[in-house]
């Protein structure tokens, strides 16, 4: 099923909230977030392969021969310890581990992909579609532009909000208190969505708008997006 970006912001607004702004993320530019993950992950492979190949050695002469009689006739036809696969095994589970981590920019493009923005008179919305949809709302009158990151090309990420997150800690029996920024990432003509956002902020908003964002955001209907 394809829904177009807008419309999928527009099903989640109440009936006295007007659309104002609707956007998404460059899968390009979160999937870099995900390099230093990559570099870890690749480290991380590198080792389990070996630490793999070195089990494989400590099946001994002969090893890898057993190990495909007993793959083809099955173990229960053959003398064969299943103490000597327990090291190899637990190795190769690295490697796919390592791997799933080397793709890390692939995972967080997809997630990009189903990721939509919006911003109405009342709330800034944010949507992470998959088979259900997660809706994050945040009202108006409870976010303020934090930080702005932008790159020459006018990209960037919009922070407004911070989201509090406390943990136990049951070694040191303290209570962590961690803070998780809030905001639209990777979107283009930033600086256009942050004067959306304070002009709203500051009660001075006008819907009458001939700004590059909003032309954006028209321009964004011909764009569907595969559930």
């Amino acid at each position: 099923m394809s829904f177009f970006p807008e419309d999928i912001i527009k099903s989640e607004l109440r009936h006295d909230e007007e659309l104002l702004w609707h956007g998404m993320p460059n899968p390009s530019e979160m999937a870099k977030s995900g390099l230093p993950i990559t570099i870890f992950g690749v480290i991380f492979t590198s080792v389990a392969l070996f630490m793999f190949s070195q089990s494989l050695m400590f099946l001994n002469f002969g090893g890898i021969q057993r190990l495909k009689i007993a793959l083809k006739y099955g173990f229960k036809f053959f003398n064969f310890s299943i103490g000597d696969l327990i090291f190899p095994l637990v190795t190769l589970f690295f490697v796919i581990i390592g791997v799933l981590v080397m793709l890390a920019p692939l995972w967080i493009s997809k997630k990009a992909k189903r990721t939509f923005y919006g911003i109405s008179n009342k709330r800034c919305l944010i949507i992470h579609a998959k088979k259900y949809k997660n809706v994050h709302s945040y009202d108006i009158d409870k976010v303020k532009i934090l930080n702005k990151l932008e790159k020459l090309d006018g990209s960037g990420t919009l922070i407004f909000a911070k989201e509090l997150s406390e943990s136990y800690d049951s070694d040191t029996h303290r209570r962590r208190t961690t803070y998780r920024d809030i905001g639209f990432y990777g979107i283009p003509n930033v600086r256009d969505v942050e004067n959306i956002l304070n002009s709203i902020i500051s009660g001075e908003f006008s819907p009458i708008d001939t700004s590059p964002t909003t032309e954006l955001s028209k321009d964004s209907r011909n764009d569907s997006v595969s559930y």
